[in-house]
């Protein structure tokens, strides 16, 4: 073997257990988007405290899923000490979404997210530019719906916020669309 294949293979094989690593670490660190009140918000697990992750009833969230989990939802919580607990941590950075001790199945708030959602159509309106526009006729192409079968909620992300296309009818996520929300 001479020294280009050994280091064609070394290369090969450094590649495959870089693109492993950096595969996990998005998997785990940014979940998939929890619905809360009026919009998504993108959830990493570093967000979420081991106190709070104690503090869990449901055996579906007492622990950080490895992978991306199903979309969930974030269910207020009743108690007024309880809320004004959630308020003064969400004024140092740690909002109702990184409660998991409040986290419900999306399906029970899909109905929620329809009447918060607005039409796909106002996307046109906000975006009027042409490419912004070949996208919106894109994506709603590739899902295979109408216009009026589609509504979207924005995503907060860290550092991109983008649209969560829903099925005007169910509430079930459809997908993303890589654009300005609000």
């Amino acid at each position: 073997m001479n020294r280009w294949k050994a280091f064609a293979i070394h290369l090969g094989i450094s590649a495959l257990i870089g693109t492993v690593v950096i595969s996990t670490m998005l998997l785990v660190w940014y979940p998939g988007p929890f619905f809360t009140v009026d919009r998504f918000d993108l959830v990493a697990a570093n967000d979420i405290k081991p106190a709070e992750l104690a503090r869990v009833a449901d055996p579906r969230f007492q622990s950080i899923p490895w992978g991306r989990p199903p979309t969930i939802a974030v269910k207020s919580p009743t108690d007024p000490k309880e809320q004004m607990r959630i308020i003064q941590s969400a004024l140092e950075g740690s909002d109702l979404q990184t409660f998991p001790q409040y986290y419900v199945d999306y399906e029970a708030f899909a109905r929620q997210a329809i009447k918060a959602s607005k039409p796909y159509a106002v996307l046109r309106r906000r975006h009027p530019e042409p490419g912004s526009l070949a996208l919106v006729d894109k994506r709603l192409a590739e899902l295979g719906k109408r216009e009026e079968e589609v509504r979207f909620l924005p995503l907060k992300a860290r550092k991109t916020d983008y649209c969560v296309l829903l099925d005007a009818r169910s509430g079930a996520v459809l997908g993303f669309l890589a654009l300005y929300p609000w």
